[in-house]
């Protein structure tokens, strides 16, 4: 069942009279026309912009598998592709591995310290990658693929990493209830972020880096609802909390053109919300299992989403029309719990990992839209 149907309107022209050609024309029936034919100009060229839209939303991402790997040494924590698209990171139970793609081979395995290897970013200048374990963010140095600095400050399980657009500063969720914003390289903690009285889940940092959005909730609690909390992310004043997941928020994540914030929960649902204004927009409802990791591709109109629970599968990986909710491709290749997911920046690869130890990379292709038309006529309507 699909609840996020939000409706997409194009302007239609108004309507034009014009002059008949034989009466005699005065000069202020030929300013008239004028203004008749630049405004009939003006229609076919906003008509023309709205098929070029229709066209573009026509064509959809497609799934296809490039790699997988599997029996890796514990469950994955997460992903990231480097900073060339040349490799893929692993986060593990202390370590992490490196995955070259054009060899499909494991490259290298880095032992870090004390837990998994969660939130995985490769700095964009190729010197390193960031991520969190307990009690510490860490820094794994490039080419030397080893432990190169380590951030020091939060006291449990560090949950999810975000870099500051300018790539100088990154932001840190943790279970110890906690948000703190890092250097990148003097590792000094340079300020803390609201007071989130949960276990913070997932953290993102907005394109013109203007926000920091937090995914907050206790999975263990299922009865306690999360919270998707907005702050500015120079003074950490809270903008927005939105309150619409039943239980815990389990990430967060912006649209690459800022204006858009979705999240996903322990209760099954992707929310999708308005940056400008705060408003909720509606949800994807298809999963069965909570979700746990959203992505949104480079064109800003389609996201991919993760699901999976404590029990095996039903463990899915859902990629979605933000603009009308449509379920475009589900991919069911994990065994168990689907934990992480990463797009490449240039959105040409997807890769998921899981509880079931395994790994799967697809490549993404666009191809034309093919629309049933039957599911389309009993489709139910928005709430």
């Amino acid at each position: 069942m699909i609840s996020f149907k939000p409706r997409t309107f194009v302007p239609s022209a108004s309507p034009v009279s014009r002059e008949k050609f034989g009466s005699p024309m005065t000069i202020s029936s030929a300013m008239r026309l004028l203004i008749a034919i630049l405004a009939l100009c003006m229609a076919d060229r906003a008509s023309l912009k709205a098929d070029e839209a229709e066209q573009s939303l026509s064509r959809v991402p497609h799934a296809q598998r490039f790699t997988s790997l599997g029996n890796l040494p514990s469950r994955v924590g997460s992903l990231t592709f480097s900073a060339d698209g040349q490799k893929l990171l692993i986060g593990l139970e202390n370590e992490v591995q490196v995955l070259a793609l054009a060899e499909r081979e494991i490259t290298s395995k880095t032992p870090i310290k004390r837990g998994l290897a969660r939130g995985l970013i490769a700095l964009p200048d190729g010197t390193g990658v960031l991520f969190g374990a307990y009690r510490s963010c860490q820094l794994l140095g490039i080419p030397a693929w080893e432990i190169a600095k380590e951030y020091a400050g939060h006291t449990g399980g560090v949950t999810a990493l975000a870099l500051s657009p300018a790539g100088t500063q990154f932001v840190s969720g943790c279970d110890d209830e906690s948000i703190r914003v890092y250097d990148v390289k003097s590792g000094t903690v340079k300020s803390r972020i609201g007071d989130p009285e949960f276990a913070v889940n997932g953290v993102a940092w907005s394109p013109d880096g203007k926000f920091i959005a937090a995914a907050i909730g206790d999975e263990t609690r299922v009865t306690k609802p999360g919270a998707t909390l907005l702050y500015d992310a120079t003074s950490g004043e809270l903008i927005q909390s939105w309150k619409l997941h039943k239980k815990a928020v389990t990430s967060v994540a912006f649209s690459p053109n800022g204006k858009l914030l979705l999240s996903t929960g322990v209760a099954e649902e992707v929310h999708v919300y308005e940056i400008d204004g705060g408003k909720a927009l509606g949800y994807f409802a298809g999963h069965t299992r909570p979700t746990n990791g959203v992505v949104v591709l480079p064109d800003s109109q389609f996201a991919i989403s993760c699901s999976g629970g404590g029990f095996a599968g039903q463990a899915d990986v859902r990629i979605w029309n933000i603009a009308t909710g449509d379920e475009v491709q589900k991919l069911e290749d994990h065994a168990a719990r689907v934990s992480t997911l990463a797009v490449s920046s240039d959105g040409a690869m997807l890769a998921t990992g899981g509880h079931d130890r395994a790994v799967h990379i697809y490549r993404l292709a666009y191809r034309p839209h093919e629309v049933d038309e039957a599911a389309a006529a009993n489709s139910p309507e928005p709430r």
